[in-house]
């Protein structure tokens, strides 16, 4: 259990007394950050987006499975072509495994199990009559054009370089097995001892004993579709992180675009908590000190909320926001909900023109306030309504916290209205561009970000920060082999920013196989967001109290809530 209080906290020892280091991961290590970082390794990440008919979130076990989603047979078509490039590299006895997760249940698994295995049966069948003729009579068979059509899409394959990639595909193919790992199969149906001497190439589809515990030797393609929203769920489940010496360049995961926005944002807070760990280092501070701090942390609220969602109906927790960035990534469908926060941002700034602050353009192109009150940013905030899941993102809760708060660095904001690549529109008697942005309907609400799990662009919380100090800090990250992050930003921010943004919301149709504008009535989708300066936060009324309502939660998050129970055979127990 997370502890309630900081008294709480130091009893638990949850951290050592003396001393605590971040390692740094080995240049070898295909983790966290080089996937799901600011600058992921390239095609790594391929995108489901065709399996919710087929496999929905919430089925049973009773569920049957007639077809496989087409994104799966591209998956199973590029371990394929994996494994044949892998031998044209000389790993020859080398183990390979393509890992498959698409439901908790046994029989589920069983099904998807048999039609992979059909699947993949008529592919070898392909493959051995087809492969070893020239490209042009072989590329006339549908299985070896669709091969080729992965290799170079994915891969990069030329076509100098696909005749000999072809004639691999005999050997590398034909040996590659399926096997269902599950509660019933249990682990030693995947036998990697007994075929150490040729390597075991098998495609293994599982559900939670497939992803907690058990190591997948040569993993290299993944394939997972699952809707979990909770942390360490997430993270047990990520198989995919490890050493790949020699073949990192052929790993491909497949994931939803919500779970690749969840991971992105676990990398991103991890390596925050990361940065902190060398902080207090430099520092000299204790690693009880940092426990605090992390319990602190705004995302620490998944964790908590997670652990009570079965015993309360709210719950209450002490939080920072110093150098934090907040955004509004989940926004109610009502039409009347999006009308009245269209009002509301208008009235907002009609509020600030009002009290004397002039509107000028940033050193950036956009309409900014410089030195707004902070009484005017709370009412703006207690009168935006956003979706309960915006769980670090609690506006009533917020706009109390700013309008009582005495800290001198939160007295004055600066307001800016970020542009976008859309034609400008009249905005409360302003020019400004909307931002486009892809959207979902998801759990009754709009999902707005991208795959980092944000609503900003990369670099907009430099806006309100002095010239000077942008270019001290890409200087400084520049020496370091890096790009300046937003939370470099926060860190020399003389101010709080809000940030209002004006949202042109597309929606894939998958029919059509296009994106098309989201219908939001006649208001444009506005999203807001805060960047924080580094303020003392050290004692509690330098702190935001969050009241977090977990019926809401429960009745939204059920599926997730599912997720975290034992593999089964039925709907229950």
């Amino acid at each position: 259990m997370i502890p309630d209080t900081d008294s709480q906290m130091l009893g638990d020892d949850l951290f050592p007394s003396d001393f605590i280091y971040s390692l740094e991961p080995p240049t070898n290590y295909m983790g966290a950050i080089s996937i799901f970082g600011d600058e992921p390794r390239q095609n790594v990440l391929q995108s489901i987006t065709d399996a919710d008919e087929l496999l929905p979130a919430r089925h049973k076990s009773s569920w049957l499975v007639d077809a496989l989603p087409e994104s799966l047979c591209e998956a199973v078509r590029a371990f394929l072509i994996t494994n044949a490039l892998r031998d044209l590299r000389g790993h020859l006895k080398t183990h390979r495994s393509m890992l498959v997760n698409v439901s908790r249940f046994t029989a589920v698994q069983d099904q998807v199990a048999a039609l992979i295995s059909a699947d993949l049966s008529k592919s070898q069948l392909d493959i051995r009559n087809y492969s070893q003729l020239d490209p042009k009579h072989a590329l006339q068979n549908p299985t070896i054009s669709a091969l080729r059509e992965t290799a170079i899409t994915l891969f990069g394959v030329s076509e100098n370089d696909w005749p000999q990639l072809q004639s691999a595909l005999l050997e590398a193919a034909l040996p590659v097995t399926v096997k269902a790992v599950n509660q019933r199969t249990g682990a030693a149906s995947l036998d990697y001892a007994a075929n150490r001497e040729h390597g075991l190439r098998v495609i293994a589809v599982g559900g939670n004993s497939l992803s907690r515990g058990l190591t997948l030797e040569g993993l290299s393609t993944s394939y997972f579709f699952r809707n979990s929203q909770m942390y360490d769920t997430l993270l047990q489940m990520g198989r995919w992180f490890g050493y790949r010496d020699g073949y990192d360049d052929l790993c491909r995961l497949w994931l939803t675009d919500e779970a690749i926005q969840w991971y992105s944002h676990i990398t991103i807070a991890t390596e925050e908590l990361r940065a902190e760990i060398q902080r207090m280092q430099r520092k000299k501070a204790t690693p009880r000190e940092f426990g605090l701090k992390v319990r602190a942390h705004p995302d620490s609220l998944i964790v908590t909320a997670q652990n009570k969602m079965r015993l309360a109906h709210t719950i209450e927790r002490v939080i920072s926001i110093s150098t934090e960035g907040l955004e509004s990534t989940r926004l109610k469908t009502s039409p009347a909900v999006i009308s009245a926060n269209k009002r509301s941002v208008v009235r907002a700034i009609k509020n600030i023109e009002a009290s004397g602050v002039a509107r000028t353009t940033s050193e950036w192109g956009n309409p900014i306030w410089r030195g707004v009150d902070q009484h005017d940013v709370s009412e703006l905030l207690k009168s935006f309504e956003v979706h309960p899941l915006n769980v670090a993102f609690q506006t009533d809760d917020l706009a109390e916290f700013f309008a009582s708060t005495t800290e001198p660095k939160l007295r004055k904001w600066d307001v800016v209205l970020p542009g976008g690549s859309e034609p400008s529109i009249d905005f409360a008697g302003i020019s400004v561009s909307a931002a486009r942005r892809n959207v979902k309907v998801r759990d009754n609400g709009i999902l707005v970000s991208g795959r980092n799990m944000r609503v900003g662009s990369r670099g907009v919380e430099r806006e309100g920060v002095p010239i000077e100090l942008v270019r001290a800090v890409n200087e400084r990250e520049k020496q370091a082999n890096k790009n300046a992050s937003d939370k470099d930003y926060r860190e020399v921010r003389p101010r709080p920013l809000l940030l209002i943004y004006l949202l042109a919301p597309y929606t894939r149709n998958e029919e059509v196989g296009v994106s098309v504008p989201f219908p939001t009535g006649d208001d444009e989708l506005i999203a807001l967001g805060l960047s924080m300066p580094k303020f003392d936060d050290s004692a509690i009324s330098g702190r935001v109290k969050y009241r977090v309502n977990l019926v809401e939660w429960r009745a939204m998050l059920e599926e997730s809530i599912d997720d975290d129970a034992p593999e089964e055979d039925s709907d229950a127990g």
